[in-house]
């Protein structure tokens, strides 16, 4: 017995050597690098991606399987240029003993200098989504929205889903998600050490792109279904949209692939620096998250959210401060559950010309298949600045379940102030949501608007009450809407459809008896007109509060002002048509009835067409467009008008009045409103009867001109005033003017102005400037009738003569200067040679009156100087001032 044991240990000896010896055997002969193209050849056939391991394969073999490799990079299928993830080094070992038992447990793993580059496509397709293909897939979710051609199964398909969820389990209801088997195999690592670490992210569908650079991540021990410590930190940079940030991180992480079940407990991530439009001081967010991918829920607790900052844009906003808190969210796409508790966000900042205060709070919302109730919600938003806004929103009595919600009321208030202007606004509706009919209605929208004006005691208040209705029909893909109002008690209607809602176009239809633009806006109270000064004229008084005063230059120290740019890009993006009726409009004093029109905008043009309106006894007819390159055009045709109350409402005072018509045909480009006039083209045709025009009195002046070269030989000369007065005004029997405009400067190319006693025509120059108001005209009046009848004044002396008028200066206040120089006729040669011009000039020093001397008839000018000359300058004293 003892030599059969001991042979049997010596034999066992034997074998142990025998094993230990191969084993050396093997591992002084086996080199792993054999295996690199076998690798290589495996990863091509399986993913047809290229695997390429430029460094040497180290291995060990006890009492771990150590691995270290270096230089290995992965490419994207079918291009081995294009690559998918790199590595400059990485190194692990496998315990030997775990693998009988089927566990793979891996040693602390080192990698360093790992890139990846991670792409989407057109389709939303990643390009690692081959590298996942042999796994098994999540079930089919059911399909909750129906086909658009399967519009006569949707109804069936809709009972049949809510009864499939109504039911429980055991009665055939909806079975639960059943979860694929693990695997054998276990994978336990004892923790991750990455240093160096890109990962570059490019979206082609959305046009973005993203780096996250100098990557360090560090984890405890890891195991699949079991909770394990990550930390990392990075830096974010980008182009599209701008990135310059840190990432810094820690959490408990939990993932498990074969359920699709991901948390991180006790998150807390910290940004700070430039992502997109946020320049962030401190973005921080702190929770429990956990996501099941089966299910597609969502489940986070403990919620904390901080940004602090700035942002940038069209609409910056400084010293941002805006927090969330949530203790409870969960959203459960599968089963249809929602729920919220205690959600709190606050948020406060400046924008360029007010500050603004948002609050909003929903203490808690549940919403099953079973059932949806809730609390009050509500939010409120304030602004304050040169306009003060605030605005409450409220939302009560959620009821219905996860397939019809319903809210007993959605209600709005609101004020905005302006300045001594108040508009406050009070509206509720009862809401309805079809979720799976996607359709939804607000079917008792009830309000009041009430607008009030403070600028006059009592202060004033306009109030109009309206009624209607909104309804979307998401599977229709259009919302429509009418809202009926009354205004002044005049009623007012407004409907609109809006259809392919992804690129929205919207069509209106707009009707209202009377709408009072005047009412509904009042315009800022003008600053009171300064009182004349003691001995100045009443008429310049009028002139001052009457005439449009050209602007204050402003002061030498302070930066002048750059007039506001014009952008209608906007016009490229929407699609609007619809028409207007109305049968009476007031809009800045200019008072129209019977008003009609179409509007289109669409392609990146607005057309107004088809515009009719009565106006001041006449009528109305016209287009206008304009584009998003700010071109514009108008051709409008205005028809025996009554000019004086028209010229009234657009200009605050009526310089021509009579019955006219007018003809314009317009056209001009540019970014700003000077840059419009200096750019405007066309022509204008006036034709006017029956009428006055205000400033001057050609029939007094030339009066006053015959009497001078009459009566100024005896010594005397009348207080001549042909300045702008708006107490005079010369009366016509007709008035008919064609004007060719061009940049900016219109050019007068017929006058022709009728009085009982006087023909006028243009001569030269004969211009207005548009951009900086001025005129430069020179009016030919022809005396063709003495006159001298009742109320008439007499100007015989000047019968068949023709006097040049120079008009000049600002449009709101010309000077007219009679041109001596350029005046033919006996008469006025007949007073130079008398010596008219030293009575004349004694006139104008204004020398004591006596007794005129005998003019010797051989009297004249001093030597040197032309007669006419020295006669116009001693008359310009009289005439132009």
């Amino acid at each position: 017995m003892k030599v059969g044991f001991k042979r049997a240990l010596m034999g066992l000896i034997a074998l142990v050597v025998l094993a230990l010896g191969a084993l050396a055997i093997f591992l002084l002969t086996f080199d792993p690098n054999a295996y690199k193209s076998k690798f290589e050849e495996f990863v091509y056939e399986r993913y047809q991606r290229t695997l390429s391991i430029e460094g040497d394969i180290e291995l060990s073999m006890f009492p771990r399987i150590g691995l270290s490799v270096q230089n290995v990079s992965l490419s994207n299928p079918g291009d081995k240029d294009d690559l998918f993830a790199s590595i400059d080094s990485a190194r692990f070992a496998v315990a030997i003993w775990p693998l009988l038992s089927n566990r793979f447990v891996v040693d602390h793993v080192a990698i360093s200098g790992f890139k990846a580059w991670i792409r989407r496509d057109e389709q939303g397709e990643y390009n690692f989504h081959d590298l996942f293909e042999g796994a098994a897939g999540p079930p089919e979710p059911i399909a909750l929205a129906p086909e658009p051609d399967a519009a006569l199964e949707h109804e069936h398909s809709v009972g049949v889903l809510k009864e499939a969820f109504a039911q429980p389990l055991a009665e055939g209801g909806v079975k639960p998600v059943e979860p694929r088997k693990e695997a054998a195999l276990h994978v336990d690592i004892a923790g991750l050490e990455l240093k160096g670490g890109e990962i570059h992210y490019l979206d082609v569908k959305r046009a973005k792109a993203a780096r996250l650079v100098n990557l360090q991540l560090n984890t405890g021990r890891m195991t699949f279904d079991q909770p394990f410590e990550v930390a990392m930190r990075g830096a974010l940079q980008g182009e599209d949209p701008l990135a310059d940030a840190t990432v810094e991180g820690q959490a408990l992480v939990k993932i498990d692939p074969l359920l699709e079940t991901y948390s991180a407990q006790k998150l807390n991530l910290l940004v700070s620096g430039q992502v997109g439009p946020l320049d962030a001081k401190t973005v921080a967010l702190r929770g429990n998250f956990a996501y099941n991918g089966y299910s597609r829920m969502v489940d986070a607790s403990g919620v904390e959210m901080l940004v602090q900052g700035a942002t940038q844009g069209e609409l910056p906003i400084s010293d941002l401060n805006a927090t969330l808190t949530m203790p409870r969210l969960k959203v459960d796409q599968t089963h249809s559950e929602f729920n919220i508790e205690k959600m709190s966000l606050r948020a406060t900042g400046g924008l360029p010309d007010k500050n603004f205060d948002l609050a909003f709070d929903a203490p808690r919302l549940s919403i099953s298949p079973e059932t949806a109730e809730g609390e009050a919600v509500a939010g409120t938003i304030k602004l304050e600045g040169s306009q003060s806004l605030g605005l409450k929103l409220g939302m009560n009595g959620l009821g219905g379940d996860a397939w019809n919600l319903s809210l007993k009321e959605l209600k709005v208030d609101g004020s905005l102030k302006d300045g001594d202007h108040l508009m406050l606004v009070n509206m509720s509706t009862p809401v309805q949501w079809d979720v799976i009919n996607e359709k939804g209605t607000f079917s008792a929208i009830k309000g009041d608007v009430t607008i009030q004006d403070n600028t006059e005691e009592p202060a004033s208040t306009f109030e109009f009450p309206l009624i209607g209705s909104l309804h979307a029909d998401l599977f229709k893909d259009e919302i429509s809407s009418e809202i009926n109002a009354v205004l002044n008690g005049a009623p007012l209607n407004f409907n609109f459809k809006a259809i392919e809602l992804s690129d929205p176009k919207l069509r209106f239809a707009l009707q209202a008896d009377m709408l009072d633009f005047d009412k509904l806006f009042p315009m800022p109270r003008p600053a009171p007109a300064q009182a004349a000064p003691q001995g100045e004229p009443a008429t310049k008084a009028e002139e001052g509060a009457d005439a449009k005063k050209a602007p204050e230059a402003a002061p030498e120290d302070e930066p002048e002002q750059q007039p506001a740019p014009i952008d209608l890009t906007l016009l490229n993006d929407i699609d609007v048509a619809g028409t207007v009726k109305l049968g009476g409009l007031n809009l800045r004093g200019l008072e129209a009835r019977n008003v009609n029109m179409s509007v289109a905008a669409r392609e990146g043009k607005l057309s107004v067409s088809g515009i009719s309106a009565n106006l001041y006894e006449g009528s109305l007819t016209g287009a206008l467009t304009a584009d998003s390159k700010n071109q514009f055009t108008g051709e409008l045709d205005l028809k025996q008008v009554s000019m004086g109350p028209l010229l009234q409402a657009l200009s605050g005072s009526d310089r021509v009045s009579g019955v006219g018509s007018l003809a314009l045909d317009l056209k001009t480009q540019g970014a700003t409103v000077p840059a419009l006039k200096s750019g405007l083209a066309g022509s204008a045709r006036l034709q006017a009867r029956d009428g006055a025009i205000r400033g001057i009195d050609l029939n007094q002046t030339l009066a006053q001109v015959g009497g001078v070269l009459t009566t100024v030989l005896d010594g005397e000369g009348p207080d001549l005033q042909t300045g702008f007065d708006l107490g005079r005004r010369t009366q016509f029997n007709s008035l008919d003017a064609s004007l060719a405009i061009k940049n900016g400067v219109a050019d007068v190319q017929k006058l022709d102005f009728r009085t009982p006693l006087l023909r006028v025509t243009q001569g030269k120059p004969a211009s207005v400037d548009l951009v900086g108001s001025r005129l430069d005209l020179l009016a030919n009046v022809r005396v063709v009738n003495a006159g001298g009848g009742e109320g008439e004044p007499n100007l015989s002396v000047l019968r068949g003569m023709t006097v040049p008028v120079h008009v000049t200066g600002a449009t709101a206040a010309p000077e007219f200067n009679v041109q001596w120089k350029q005046m033919g006729g006996s008469l006025v040669k007949n007073a130079i040679e008398r010596g008219l011009l030293d009575l004349v000039e004694r006139h104008v020093q204004e020398r004591p009156a006596t007794p005129a001397q005998p003019l010797q008839p051989d009297a004249a000018a001093p030597a040197g100087e032309d007669p006419v000359k020295s006669l116009g300058k001693a008359l310009k004293g009289l005439l132009g001032n």
